[in-house]
């Protein structure tokens, strides 16, 4: 989210430093020399490759109320000749300016207004002027229209094109009903372009089809929306103002609207960023934020912000911040003010003034309220972490476990026919156990339910476990290991314990996921060998331990999310059945069906490095209690049964 943020910031700014210099004569003609010049100096700045004689240039026409124009032609005066275009039906112009022009006129009717359209993508970590970019203008692709929503797609994907025709219908309807505003009309072009360079696409709004499914879920259900709702407040109210300072209400109110629309389609989404959002924005730091000092971005900003690293670009600002501190902002004073319809009383009063500042906004919200405003908008970190998940679903990352972000990567490898084929797998985010379970944790579970039997065998096996004893019925870990993993526990006795405790096994799949950082290491920390980062067969002679380890031992072995002991110490049961890979893609899968063997996972301290790696998979007996394989928990971020 932070990088797509970045993203967005751009793409505005962009929309308002193109246009600041776009004048209407008292002729009738509007002026698009400053303009047409602005954009090739952004194409510069981003290097943007622009073939052939012309360098491509799209409007949409629109009357004074925003509502598109159809079949309007117009002439453009460019240098002493005149190049004739007219709107399609939903007013939109590609024009064609041939390069090296240095005069652009538009005759122009008074109650017309153009609209520039530019949208666009960036690769991960792309910094100005390092690469080269590409425009996309969809001239060859499919279209499809309806309630002045525009998609252009890939023409093999018409059935996909019609889903996202119905979701983005559906937005509009939401957005209109919290807003009582008609959005404006909405050009959507959907490519496929693997994003090695910056892309423009000369539309509203973009979308990468060679995104996984989740992002894309991301950008229709999320930073289209977010746009859309900047965008129509900004053109058809100029809610900004003139000085531009009125973030917390543009910004702000597309971003609250958005979270409301995520709230009710797609909660998912308010976990995907879980650590970074708990850790970082709504952490209490102490620190006291005036949300009237969020100002809009500059380009020299965006310069600035997009030469530094990644890491750098978590460091936290009001910027950061004010995404969601401002919608938190708004959703507070509905709640305390009681008025559902509160937003829509501010617009409309707000939108007829003149002069829209930050005190006549105030003055407004103040009346409609009975709250002190200018008090409201100081927010501290406190307020926001204490109070933030009374309107949207943020969860709480649970003690002892760790958030896993959810994403695609490539699960398994060559080097053996058990871990191949390798095949991409997308996996939903989840929260999964920093250590095995010890022989305290199960004592405790022990106690409180009992050993019983499950396929045809003892959840534990007592006779083979040397670490726990039972002292007038009552299991007690030995002296010095209490914080040894558990052992000795079949996999019904773990899937037992997971339940016990509110959580489930994980599957296989997540497992692997999280032990190598979403396929990028080949080991929990990091791609080469360490030997002294695990516990493996060595007979103690470099980490000391002959047998197992505690469970928070080998600090240098944590995989980047923070779990110790995903490797070596003891094998690890995971939730599928065992089974050969299957080649095609899947979205969080659970293993065969059936079969006769367990997976488990990890290596353990009887087996050499071989075994101590990421991919590595073996199987056993479900109802078998084996001596040198333990467990660790997961649990969904959100309550999906996946364990029946």
């Amino acid at each position: 989210m932070k990088r797509a943020l970045f993203v967005s910031m751009i793409l505005l700014v962009l929309s308002a430093f193109l246009f600041s210099s776009c004048k209407q004569s008292d002729k009738g003609e509007t002026d698009l020399g400053p303009v047409f010049k602005k954009l090739t100096k952004v194409y510069k700045i981003f290097k943007a490759s622009v073939p052939g004689d012309s360098i491509p240039f799209a409007f949409m026409i629109t009357d004074s109320s925003l509502n598109p124009v159809e079949n309007f032609c117009c002439t453009l005066v460019v240098d002493n000749e005149n190049i004739s275009y007219c709107t399609d039906s939903i007013g939109y112009i590609l024009f064609k300016i041939p390069k090296g022009c240095k005069k652009i006129n538009l005759p122009w009717h008074y109650d017309l207004v153009p609209n520039l359209l530019l949208s666009g993508t960036f690769k991960e970590g792309y910094t100005l002027g390092k690469s080269g970019g590409k425009i996309e203008t969809g001239e060859s692709m499919a279209k499809t229209t309806s309630h002045n929503i525009r998609l252009i797609y890939p023409n093999q994907e018409g059935e996909f094109a019609k889903k996202i025709m119905t979701t983005m219908i559906d937005e509009k309807e939401f957005i209109r009903n919290i807003l009582s505003i008609e959005p404006i009309p909405w050009i959507v072009i959907m490519s496929k372009n693997e994003v090695e360079k910056p892309l423009f696409s000369l539309s509203s709004f973009y979308v990468n089809l060679a995104f996984d499914s989740i992002s894309i879920k991301s950008n229709f259900l999320f930073f289209s929306v977010h746009e859309w709702v900047e965008v129509t407040l900004s053109d058809k109210l100029h809610i900004y103002g003139n000085k531009k300072s009125n973030r917390w209400i543009g910004d702000g109110l597309a971003q609250y609207v958005t979270f409301q629309w995520l709230k009710s389609v797609w909660p998912q989404f308010f976990c995907r960023d879980l650590q970074y959002i708990d850790s970082y924005l709504l952490n209490d730091d102490g620190v006291i934020y005036d949300l009237l000092r969020w100002k809009e971005a500059k380009i020299s900003d965006i310069k600035k912000l997009s030469k530094k690293s990644h890491k750098t670009e978590w460091k936290i600002s009001i910027d950061n911040r004010g995404y969601w501190y401002t919608p938190y902002f708004w959703a507070k004073i509905i709640d305390k003010s009681g008025k559902k319809n509160l937003i829509n009383e501010f617009l409309l009063k707000f939108s007829i003034l003149e002069v829209k500042s930050q005190d006549s906004a105030v003055i407004i919200l103040n009346r409609l309220t009975g709250l002190d405003i200018k008090k409201e908008l100081i927010i501290s970190s406190k307020e926001v972490h204490e109070n933030i998940r009374k309107y949207w679903p943020i969860p709480k990352v649970p003690e002892n476990m760790v958030f896993i972000r959810g994403g695609v990567f490539m699960m398994g490898d060559s080097t053996h026919k058990d871990t191949s084929p390798s095949h991409k797998v997308y996996v939903n985010s989840f929260f999964l156990d920093k250590y095995e379970v010890s022989n305290e944790q199960f004592c405790k579970f022990l106690n409180a339910v009992g050993n019983e039997k499950e396929g045809n065998t003892y959840w534990f096996a007592e006779e083979k476990n040397k670490q726990i004893e039972k002292i007038n019925s009552k299991y007690t870990p030995k002296k010095e290991y209490e914080n040894y993993p558990v052992t000795c526990v079949s996999w019904f006795g773990a899937r037992a314990y997971c339940k016990w405790a509110g959580k489930r096994l994980p599957t296989e799949a997540e497992w692997e996921y999280a032990a190598s950082y979403a396929g990028r290491n080949k080991y929990p920390w990091g791609s080469e060998w360490c030997e002294k980062c695990c516990n493996w067969k060595e007979d103690g002679k470099i980490d000391g331990y002959i047998k197992s380890a505690p469970v928070d031992a080998f600090k240098n072995g944590r995989n980047i999310y923070g779990c110790y002991n995903m490797m070596g110490n003891v094998f690890e049961w995971v939730y599928d059945w065992y089974g050969l890979y299957k080649a095609e893609y899947q979205e969080d899968p659970k293993g065969p069906k059936s079969g006769s063997l367990k997976v488990h996972r990890g290596g353990c301290y009887k087996y050499s490095k071989e075994w101590e790696n990421s991919r590595a998979r073996i199987g056993g007996q479900p109802q078998y209690s084996y001596p040198c394989v333990g467990f660790r928990c997961a649990k969904n971020v959100f309550p999906i049964e996946t364990d029946k």
